[in-house]
């Protein structure tokens, strides 16, 4: 296979081989990425059944998005031969980790809790495992835990009762009858052949936690028939001999139970359990390797008496109470052991003195950012609260806080420089709303940047958390020493945080700089400068090279001043994804930022849009999923999080994740536009997408994109065959707005388009004449641009010029490949698609839209069903074919 070539995956060198098939290293020439590719065996090829059922096995794993889970990208076959496409792991399985040497209590629970949280995100989407065991376990390099081959156990051959062994994975089936599963790890219902449900993971999750704690298996007798009798009637060998904690080994007899009900209920509550067990101070603590392998760790005092079990339900009860309400921990949990909100402080002074209370609020907040394993809550959702209206109880629930921080900011202005500050905090933890500590600060003005260090520390070491010799000088770090610099910065600040109208980020600009003036090496005040030239060139269209010089040069000064401040890494990402478009620098800045300040969800943010623009949708997903977490009651967060569930391919998660955004910013004109699209992309329903349109029209007050909303409302109409509507949308008002969409398509091209469908052929080729005429001129002044490239072969195709169509519409994929920007190649890729369907060339058009539904969930069959456009197309075969191979699941 070494050399070959499945689809867009080039063979490198083989990884692995098994009795599941050949594991290999590939390429995905499409996109530039390293893969994993699976090929299964030939002798299944020909069984279909066994086949359709592995596929829809491998594509439901693929809908899942959990750090914990191995990434499915795609499944395949070539030449007969099926295989399914993975991330790549660095790393080894857990089998082999255990065989290389026993693992510590610490490491151990922490495996555990990490399978734990794979499973309850599988479970959710309603998959089993039914075959986990340490082979199918991976520990990476780089930290988190990847469940593997959900699905693959289906496609076990079967093996009769004589030949069976323990290390092979036995008779596939989803009935009752049939075996499935590992020998040694299968739960007793599995191995009597009865209906299994999710909590036959959890027996298997109790057998390799038995395992990684006593370095032997919970069940092995000298033969098969031996090892089936211990695991349906005896009980494992205690673990006593480690002096492994009774609350620990309660926990694993009770996954071990040999009735489904006896068991833990979910995966969740034995990742639950298994946390609760750790001192938060051990969570965050690194501990040596002697430490773990002796099993030398503190256990809550609670679980020392004998009332464990009783102990243990309860806190599971009391938390899925609160897990009612905040349904996003279970997902934060793998993350961060505690979670805190900053509510802004309280101005008790002049009206005025607003923004220095509000930068009170942020700085502390970023100070408390810089410790790992502390969740902080974004100043953006932590604003909304000021607990007028709201118990402690009921934010925590809302935003799934452990503590709340909050106070007051008194700033008293004297004679001279005689200024003095106010602060009274006070830490309240919410579960059971005690006040664990507060203080009062009364100092001069200049020691305002003291206090605020001592706040954040005394709040860490209230809340149980040691802190690193790293975090704690981040914690104490000062910028600047000029009181009027940073007076005028928190002014910046406050200008910038009311929004991107170009008159706060040009008055926020002139704030920073006349800092910068007063402390040239105010590092803050640089990034500041930085971030908001890049928004002038991305956001306003100042695409001036001097706009992109500043930007890069006061991005690399914060960076040279405070390699160790995360908004100076942000900002130089920022620089190189918005202003050069070199997306692996950017992430190595984003990750940067993220080494220091762990849950910054900005960073955490930018990092979600370059792997959007990379076509790393599943990762795009897994970063807009942690900053939703961190920043749950940002619309705009949300939209992004439903915009990444889109592309790749997860309607239904994508229209949840809309439908919260509309709750939570009722009056977006994109998420509306949004969430029609889903509509056509899931189900094919236009008449669902013309509806929320419709409804969209009736919010007054509309505060975004009208263009895009607009250009969505004549698409609609468009699908709808209704042509006389969509020539209606392109003289309406909304005509400038849809002319104006970064996708250049003008009038003349789509009225054209629309004219040629109603069979009006002299109208329309006057049309596409108009648009050839004005795209060349464009083309002439900007050579370069795929956009217009494209657009200008629309129009040579509507006139008969196929040969200048065809190389405007390849030209145009040349110049924005799927390697530079996976979201515009799409956009290419689907006008190449059209200019093959208009010139007559259907193998080729056909060709394309694979390409296209492979690479992005932003086009589906659905969608094209009921492109009006692909008619042509609809008789073919390989057409029919490829609507039917990509149908969303």
């Amino acid at each position: 296979m070494i050399g070959k070539t499945l689809g867009h995956y080039k063979i490198i060198s083989q990884l692995g081989k098994g009795g599941m098939g050949e594991v290999y290293r590939a390429r995905d020439e499409r996109i530039g990425r390293d893969v994993a590719i699976k090929i299964i065996p030939a002798e299944y090829a020909d069984d279909m059944g066994r086949l359709r059922r592995f596929e829809q096995e491998a594509r439901a794993a693929g809908q899942l998005n959990h750090p914990n889970v191995l990434t499915v990208h795609h499944v395949g076959t070539h030449e007969g031969v099926p295989y399914i496409v993975t991330e790549l792991l660095q790393g080894e399985n857990l089998h082999e980790r255990l065989h290389a040497g026993g693992l510590g209590i610490r490491k151990a629970i922490d495996i555990a809790v990490q399978i734990a949280l794979g499973l309850t995100a599988a479970h959710e989407k309603g998959i089993i495992h039914r075959d986990l065991k340490p082979a199918n376990v991976f520990v990476t390099k780089d930290g988190p835990v990847k469940i593997l081959d959900f699905g693959l156990a289906k496609l076990a051959a079967p093996k009769s009762a004589q030949g069976l062994d323990e290390t092979v994975t036995m008779t596939a089936g989803t009935k009752a009858g049939s075996l499935l599963g590992t020998l040694g790890y299968a739960s007793p219902e599995q191995l009597r052949g009865q209906p299994v449900d999710h909590r036959t993971d959890i027996f298997s999750l109790g057998c390799v936690l038995y395992e990684m704690l006593s370095g032997r298996r919970a069940f092995k007798g000298p033969t098969v028939a031996d090892t089936v009798t211990e695991i349906l009637s005896k009980d494992p060998a205690p673990l006593s001999e480690r002096a492994i904690p009774a609350a620990l080994q309660s926990i694993v007899s009770r996954c071990l139970e040999k009735r489904p009900e006896n068991r833990f209920s979910t995966a969740q509550d034995v990742a639950r359990a298994l946390q609760i067990l750790v001192e938060p101070a051990e969570v965050n603590q690194p501990q040596s390797e002697a430490g773990m392998k002796t099993g030398k760790f503190r256990l809550r005092p609670i679980f020392a008496g004998g009332a464990v079990i009783a102990l243990m339900i309860a806190a599971i009860i009391g938390w899925k109470l609160l897990r009612q309400s905040a349904p996003q921990r279970a997902e934060v949990a793998q993350e961060h052991s505690l979670r805190i909100v900053v509510l802004p402080f309280e101005n008790l002074g002049n009206r005025e003195d607003e923004y220095f209370a509000a930068g009170m609020t942020e700085e502390i907040t970023s100070r408390l950012a810089n410790v790992k394993g502390l969740g902080v809550i974004s100043r953006t959702s932590a604003i909304g609260y000021d607990r007028k209206g709201k118990t402690v109880r009921q934010i925590g629930g809302d935003l799934a806080a452990d503590y709340v921080l909050e106070g007051s900011v008194r700033w008293e202005r004297g004679p001279g420089r005689s200024d003095r500050v106010r602060i009274t905090p006070q830490l309240i933890r919410v579960a059971d709303d005690t006040h664990v500590w507060s203080d009062r600060y009364e100092r001069v003005l200049a020691d305002v940047f003291a206090i605020q260090s001592e706040v954040a520390e005394s709040t860490v070491k209230a809340m149980g958390l040691t802190l690193l010799p790293r975090e704690r000088t981040a914690i104490k770090e000062i910028s600047t020493s000029d009181l009027e610099a940073y007076q005028l910065y928190l002014r910046g600040r406050d200008s910038e945080s009311r929004g991107l109208g170009k008159k706060d980020v040009e008055g926020a600009l002139q704030m920073y700089q006349d800092a910068l003036r007063r402390d040239s090496r105010f590092a803050q005040a640089f990034a500041g400068v930085a971030r908001l030239h890049l928004i002038m060139h991305w956001e306003y269209y100042d695409r001036s090279p001097e706009r992109l010089i500043k930007a890069r040069e006061a991005a690399e000064r914060a960076v040279q001043l405070r390699p160790d401040l995360a908004e100076a890494h942000t900002a130089l990402g920022l620089y190189y994804y918005q202003g050069m478009l070199d997306y692996p620098k950017a992430l190595d800045e984003f990750a940067a930022a993220l080494r220091v300040q762990p849950n910054n969800s900005e960073a955490i943010a930018a990092m979600g849009y370059v792997l959007r623009r990379q076509g790393r949708w599943a990762e795009a997903v897994e970063k807009f999923n942690m900053v939703v977490n961190l920043d749950p009651k940002n619309a705009s967060r949300m939209y992004d999080f439903g915009l990444a569930n889109e592309l790749a391919g997860r309607y239904a998660e994508a229209d949840r994740a809309f439908v919260r955004a509309l709750a939570l910013n009722p009056q977006s004109a994109l998420v509306y536009a949004a969430r029609a699209w889903t509509q056509l992309l899931w189900r094919g329903d236009a008449e669902k997408a013309r509806a929320l349109l419709s409804e969209a029209a009736q919010v007054a007050g509309l505060t975004d994109d009208l263009g895009f909303i607009a250009q969505t409302g004549f698409r609609i109409a468009l699908y709808r065959r209704d042509y006389h509507g969509a020539l209606r949308q392109l003289e309406s008002e909304a005509r400038d707005a849809i002319d104006n969409q970064e996708e250049y398509w003008p009038i003349p091209l789509l009225r054209a388009q629309v004219l040629m469908l109603t069979g009006r052929h002299d109208l329309a080729r006057r049309s596409f004449e108009d648009a050839r005429l004005q795209l060349e001129i464009r083309v002439r002044e900007d050579p370069d641009d795929h956009r217009l490239r494209s657009s200008l072969g629309i129009a040579y195709a509507g006139l008969g010029r196929h040969k200048e169509a065809v190389r405007e519409a390849r030209l145009a994929c040349v110049l924005m490949p799927a390697s530079k920007d996976a979201l515009r190649a799409s956009s290419r890729l689907s006008q190449l698609a059209l200019v093959y369907t208009m010139v007559n060339r259907p193998a080729e058009a056909i060709a394309a839209l694979e390409d296209l539904l492979a690479l992005s969930g932003w086009w589906s069959s659905h969608l094209l069903r009921l492109d009006p456009s692909l008619d042509p197309l609809r008789p073919d075969p390989r057409f029919q074919a490829l609507l039917a191979k990509y149908d969303p699941k």
